[in-house]
């Protein structure tokens, strides 16, 4: 008869990774912890792709397949949503491109914030540019910058580094983000962020975690350089509800043996203050 309730784990919602997704949706039933969803959930079903920008690489492979992908989806019957705050124009284009097919009958819609019909409730920022290595700086910006203050860096050494040296300083209100911590003590540290309000003297030091769901406004935040997309990200952390400030350090260095030097290159060719601050 019937059972009161949902076997084999299921519900009516479900969340995943992309790969775990994928793997599913090919058949492939690899090693590991990619656990076994029905190809009959995904047909049919709301599929929401969020943070799409973190599938990235030096040769545009990953999202190079995402629009075939998501044409794939479709082709069962599925919705898909597609969402990040940095979304190139040319994944756009690629994406209706793969869905024009004579087996696909499909509609898009591109949504964005309009000026115009929108409710913008952030604050505007002022980008500058600084030549230098963010780790140099820390005292200095400690002492002069206002705060909540946030410190990204590249990597956890520095990060840690750079935390030491504001402890050794006598800031007490300090925290400190990055991926190697254990989940305990990160999510006690996120905490911060949920409960106890805008806190006018503290400062988070982080890593590339702190570039997606964070909701905190920051008043000033301090940045190594990293790919356009992740950059974008980090300065999205200021300004969120009142008016801010950002300083990107440009030192190719900071960002070697952590992101492909093409990116970065390419980076440092297209920003600008203000072409940032927008």
């Amino acid at each position: 008869g019937f059972t009161p309730f949902k076997a084999f784990i299921e519900g009516d919602i479900t969340l995943t990774t992309y790969d775990t997704l994928i793997y599913t949706f090919y058949g492939f039933r690899s090693y590991g912890h990619h656990l076994l969803l029905s190809v009959g959930k995904i047909a049919g079903a709301l599929i929401i792709l969020d943070e799409a920008q973190l599938l990235q690489d030096a040769h545009w492979y990953s999202l190079s397949l995402l629009p075939h992908h998501v044409a794939n989806f479709l082709a069962f019957g599925a919705t898909v949503v597609v969402m990040t705050a940095t979304l190139p124009q040319i994944l756009v284009k690629e994406t209706l491109n793969a869905v024009k097919s004579p087996y696909l009958t499909t509609s898009h819609n591109l949504l964005k914030v309009n000026p115009n019909e929108d409710s913008i409730e952030r604050g505007s920022l002022e980008v500058s540019l600084r030549s230098g290595c963010l780790l140099d700086e820390v005292p200095a910006l400690a002492s002069n910058c206002e705060k909540p203050l946030l410190l990204v860096f590249n990597t956890v050494e520095r990060a840690a580094a750079a935390y030491q040296q504001l402890a050794a300083n006598g800031y007490d209100n300090l925290v400190l983000l990055h991926s190697r911590l254990i989940s305990g003590v990160k999510r006690d540290r996120e905490t911060i962020f949920e409960k106890n309000g805008q806190k006018r003297d503290l400062i988070v030091v982080a890593t590339q975690v702190v570039e997606a769901g964070v909701d905190y406004d920051f008043k000033t935040i301090a940045t190594e350089i990293s790919p356009i997309d992740s950059l974008i990200q980090r300065l999205g952390r200021c300004a969120r509800r009142n008016d801010g400030y950002a300083i990107v350090y440009s030192d190719p260095e900071q960002a070697k043996h952590v992101y492909p030097q093409a990116l970065v290159d390419q980076t440092l060719r297209a920003i600008d203050g203000d072409l940032l601050a927008e």
